[in-house]
């Protein structure tokens, strides 16, 4: 394997670089492109609560089908090319959203993006992985999330620039264009010295693929507690689809934005304000985890799980239940921020457990996991868009109550004697969808 710092004789990136350039690049046009997308779809394209769900339910939807499949692609063929492929169609997605502000288009958009997605996620951490080793693949998520914290803030200010000047449009379509740029230069960047194929030999392709498939299944059931953090991705997905889908037509349907010091701000320089709150608590409450989180105990890491859940479910009912803007963005930052701390730690102690022969299906395996997210937002955002319909307030206070269902995951892996021995490294997630 290659370390970090190693020598670069053919005179390209060593692949910490390029995971830090491409991760870094990604965290400031996702964040460009988010911080429009949802107001841009409650204002300009004039979508219901329900309606808001449902693009996210067809994305998952394409999320779930493809998942797997471009997961074993990433382990037969290329995990390289599977990224590339994975950003290129992803940024056609934004720049068709951005361009067409139709229900229709939206819809046509998730689908490239979902496709997209399930290319690039599970493939990009075993790539690195494999590149440089687990040890120091820890290390690099650690200083890409730190890295990617201070761009999303640069994303922030350029997409509240835009939209402000601008069309909330322009955000989207534009960070879009410069995702598939942003494909076509890693192309020379990104190198794969250290992929080996799951199932090397001449065999059918659909063979090859349909054992690695088995494979990953195998991986997921022989481990007890990566099956539990499975499960725990599922009820991830139940709650979060309504929660995010509906978190802005929240505010500016049932909450508003006041005048400031006889000042009006847009709706998207609040959005973007916000934004930039909860990312610097990101920041600030990683550093924290980092120094209180003992890596080696795992009763410690489920018992922070638990608590840090706890936070969440609480800030959510807060949000929903909010009459002043106030106390609405400090639930909403907290709970924010938390999440997605949170969710670093199970993705990380996910990928801990896949070790040894098991690497040649990591990205199989962190596709599936994925993909349970996937599968609890296509059965839990409907739902919960439907009681948005009738009350947005309530739907609000049903993702929060979905949320609940994780603890008693959490609390197995505490009862589980083995786990005292078992490492769990705080590295950092990719989100999304």
């Amino acid at each position: 394997m290659t370390p970090v710092n190693a020598p670069n004789p053919d005179k390209r990136p060593t692949a910490a670089y390029a995971y830090l350039l491409f991760e870094g690049a990604r965290s400031f046009l996702y964040t460009l492109i988010f911080t429009a997308s949802a107001l841009y779809q409650v204002r300009t394209v004039g979508l219901s609560p329900l309606q808001l769900v449902l693009v996210g339910t067809v994305l998952e939807g394409v999320y779930f089908v493809f998942q797997i499949p471009t997961g074993v692609v990433a382990d037969v063929y290329s995990r390289k090319w599977s990224i590339i492929i994975g950003i290129v169609l992803t940024g056609i997605g934004f720049t068709l959203e951005g361009c067409v502000p139709t229900f229709a288009g939206v819809l046509a958009a998730m689908v490239l993006w979902g496709i997209g997605a399930t290319f690039t996620d599970g493939a990009l951490e075993a790539w690195i992985t494999d590149e440089v080793g687990q040890d120091e693949a820890g290390k690099l998520f650690l200083r890409e999330r730190q890295i990617g914290g201070g761009l999303s803030i640069a994303g922030l200010l350029v997409a509240v620039m835009l939209g402000s000047i601008f069309v909330l449009a322009m955000p989207i379509w534009l960070g879009g264009a410069l995702l598939v740029i942003l494909g076509l230069v890693m192309t020379g960047v990104m190198h794969e010295t250290g992929f080996k194929r799951s199932r090397p030999g001449h065999g059918h392709p659909l063979r090859q693929m349909s054992n690695t498939l088995v494979g990953g299944l195998h991986v997921i059931r022989s481990k007890p507690l990566l099956a539990l953090l499975t499960a725990a991705s599922l009820v991830n997905g139940l709650y979060s689809e309504g929660y995010d889908r509906l978190g802005t037509a929240h505010l500016v349907h049932s909450i508003g934005f006041p005048t400031l010091f006889g000042i009006t701000f847009q709706e998207v320089q609040w959005m973007g304000a916000i934004s930039i709150i909860g990312t610097l608590m990101s920041i600030g409450l990683t550093q924290i985890v980092r120094k209180k989180l003992d890596p080696k105990n795992a009763r410690q890491t489920a018992a922070w799980l638990i608590v840090g859940t706890l936070v969440v479910a609480l800030s959510i009912f807060i949000f929903a239940w909010s009459s002043g803007i106030a106390l609405a963005v400090i639930a909403l930052t907290i709970g924010g921020a938390l999440r997605g701390v949170l969710q670093t730690i199970v993705f990380s102690w996910s990928n801990r457990q896949i070790s040894g022969e098991d690497s040649s299906v990591r990205a199989t395996v962190l596709s599936m996991w994925s993909q349970a997210d996937a599968l609890g937002q296509i059965v839990g955002g409907p739902a919960v868009g439907a009681i948005g319909n009738a009350s947005l307030r309530l739907a609000l206070s049903a993702s929060g109550a979905l949320l609940a269902l994780k603890l008693p995951l959490f609390a197995q892996t505490i009862r589980r004697q083995r786990l005292t021995d078992e490492p769990a490294v705080v590295v950092a997630s990719q989100v999304i969808v």
